[in-house]
């Protein structure tokens, strides 16, 4: 009767089963080598021809805010209105509003980094409406003339002045708006109209962008970038 050695013969048996386990890790190996491959191609895929994982929030132009700067501007907006009647009439009206302001940095505090929270002041030098062929002043405050500024520092709170001062950071985010007590709805409203058109917001989010249809582009004329 033959004696079997039983060390020997459970090394043969893991030897024997060796290549059936490195046949099972090759084509694992491979397997997952493909599935690298595919992700990485679908990755690519989306983000240049599909533009997908862009970011959400972008920049849009850088734009200067120089302390003690002052710019003018004038505006002309025109609302369209229409009153229908019970009887019927329908009675259509075109206002014409003509605004000549101006906006002034006073003020700049470093925040962080590159950014900065800017003090503004936005004065209405001039007003008018327009309606049905006739012509009426606005609220306004010329700080060019004299005599009214004179009135105006005797007592500040005498009269009605559309004036605004307003705090906002680098990318256009307003932090507050400061408006005079007496100051009514018109006034109000309009300014911060004003406002939000003299400082552009220049950080954006894409999806609300697209759901709007906005398409933001930019120029550079050497001297500055435009907002198209």
């Amino acid at each position: 009767m033959k004696s079997v050695d039983i060390e020997s013969s459970k090394q043969l048996n893991i030897q024997a089963q060796n290549p059936k386990k490195m046949k099972y890790i090759k084509l694992f190996i491979i397997i997952l080598g493909i599935l690298v491959i595919a992700a990485v191609i679908f990755i690519l895929i989306a983000k240049f021809k599909f533009n997908f994982f862009r970011k959400e929030i972008y920049k849009v132009a850088e734009i200067r805010r120089d302390l003690d700067s002052v710019e003018y501007f004038n505006e002309t907006r025109t609302t369209k209105s229409k009153l229908s009647y019970t009887h019927g009439e329908v009675h259509k009206s075109e206002q014409i509003v003509e605004t000549k302001f101006v906006n002034m940095i006073m003020n700049k505090q470093h925040i962080k980094n590159d950014d900065y929270l800017n003090t503004a002041a936005l004065i209405i030098l001039d007003s008018k409406v327009q309606m049905e062929g006739k012509e009426a002043p606005l609220d306004s405050f010329n700080i060019f003339d004299e005599e009214l500024m004179k009135k105006y520092e005797e007592n500040p709170e005498g009269g009605k002045y559309p004036m605004a001062l307003f705090h906002f950071y680098q990318n256009g985010t307003l932090k507050d708006i400061q408006l005079p007590l007496n100051s009514s709805n018109y006034d109000i409203q309009n300014m911060k109209d004003l406002i939000n058109n003299v400082v552009p917001q220049l950080v954006r989010n894409q999806t609300e962008d697209k759901d709007k249809g906005v398409n933001i582009t930019t120029k550079d004329n050497k001297k500055k970038e435009l907002l198209l």
